[in-house]
C-alpha cells in the first residue's frame, strides 16, 4: 500500500511517527471537540497519575491534547501525546484524567525503516536530530513493506521524501545499515550532482588582434 502522510515527529528510538493526509480532517474535528469540552478547566486537584492512564495535556500553544502517561517523577510526569507521537516531561498542573475518546485510536502511526538496522542496533542521538530536522511536518510518501505483529507495533515502510529513499539517505549517511538499499546511485547524484562538462576556448594565435575587457589592475604594468 501506498499513501502520503505528514511526519509529525521522531521518537528518541529512532520511531517515525506519521499522520496520513486521509486522517487529517478526522483529527481536526476531534482537536476542536477538544478545545471545546477543556477549554474552561481550572486548575486540577491533587491526583496520584498512574503509568499508562490517559489524561489530556496543555501543550505549549494553550491547545488541548490527548495524551497518555509513560512515566512518573516527582511534580512532572512525562506523557505522550497519542496523536503526535512525541514524549514531554509536563507539570502535573498541565494535565487532566479524563476517559473521554479512550475509544478513538491514535491518529499518528509508529514506523520502523524496512530492512534498515541502525549502526550498534541504536539509533544515535546525532542520527534521530538529523532526521527530526529533516522530516518533522513534512509531507512525505509511504510505502508499506509489513504490518506489525499487533495491532500497537510499529509498521514497516519505505519512506521518500522529496523523490529520495530515507533508508538510501541514512545509509548513505552512515548512520545504518541496509539490507536492500537499490537507490544509493541515485543519492550520490542527487547529493553531489555531476556538473556539465565545459570545454576550453581556443586560444587566439600569436600576433593576431582580438577585444578584450579589463577585470582589475594587479600593479601599473600588470593587468
Amino acid at each position: 500500500k501506498i499513501f502520503q502522510a505528514a511526519v509529525s515527529c521522531i521518537g528518541r528510538d529512532g520511531t517515525i511517527y506519521i499522520i496520513p493526509k486521509s486522517f487529517e480532517i478526522e483529527l481536526k474535528k476531534l482537536m476542536t471537540e477538544i478545545q471545546s469540552n477543556f477549554r474552561c478547566l481550572g486548575l486540577l486537584e491533587p491526583y496520584c497519575w498512574k503509568k499508562g492512564e490517559a489524561c489530556v495535556v496543555r501543550g505549549s500553544d494553550t491547545m488541548w491534547y490527548r495524551g497518555k502517561v509513560v512515566e512518573l517523577g516527582g511534580s512532572t510526569v512525562q506523557v505522550q501525546y497519542i496523536d503526535r507521537g512525541y514524549i514531554e516531561r509536563i507539570p502535573q498542573c498541565h494535565l487532566y484524567p479524563t476517559a473521554l475518546y479512550t475509544d478513538i485510536p491514535p491518529f499518528c502511526i509508529p514506523c520502523q525503516l524496512y530492512k534498515t538496522v541502525p549502526v550498534g542496533n541504536s539509533w544515535q542521538q546525532g542520527a534521530v536530530d538529523c532526521l527530526q530536522e529533516l522530516l518533522a511536518n513534512e509531507e512525505v510518501e509511504i510505502h508499506v513493506q509489513e504490518l506489525p505483529d499487533n495491532p500497537w507495533g510499529k509498521l514497516s515502510i519505505n519512506l521518500y521524501f522529496g523523490g529520495m529513499s530515507l533508508s538510501s539517505f541514512v545509509v548513505y549517511q552512515k548512520y545504518s545499515v541496509a539490507e536492500d538499499c537499490q537507490d544509493i546511485s541515485e543519492l550520490v547524484r542527487f547529493v553531489f550532482p555531476v556538473s556539465p562538462s565545459y570545454t576550453l576556448p581556443l586560444l587566439p594565435n600569436p600576433g593576431d588582434t582580438f577585444p578584450d575587457r579589463v577585470t582589475h589592475l594587479v600593479s601599473p604594468k600588470e593587468v
